[in-house]
């Protein structure tokens, strides 16, 4: 899925390849369990989305993917 919306000069598209699901205390050490609404779960698990954003302006384009470094699922 694409996502588009306009910075200025630029137009940035928040592009989403993927997604994986991942215990939310995990992700976020130090949470309390207990406070994790089932609305926000599937199975207990956070879904979480993965992607990247891609600046067009000025003629140029710009990629931005971070990656997911040593924390990847």
């Amino acid at each position: 899925m694409i996502f588009k919306t306009g910075v200025g000069a630029w137009t940035v598209y928040a592009i989403e390849d993927g997604w994986f699901f991942r215990d939310p205390v995990d992700m976020f050490p130090g949470s309390d369990p207990d406070a994790w609404t089932p609305d926000l779960l599937a199975e207990g698990r956070l879904r979480i989305s993965a992607g990247c954003f891609l600046l067009a302006g000025k003629g140029d384009l710009v990629l931005i993917d971070s990656g997911f470094g040593a924390g990847a699922p």
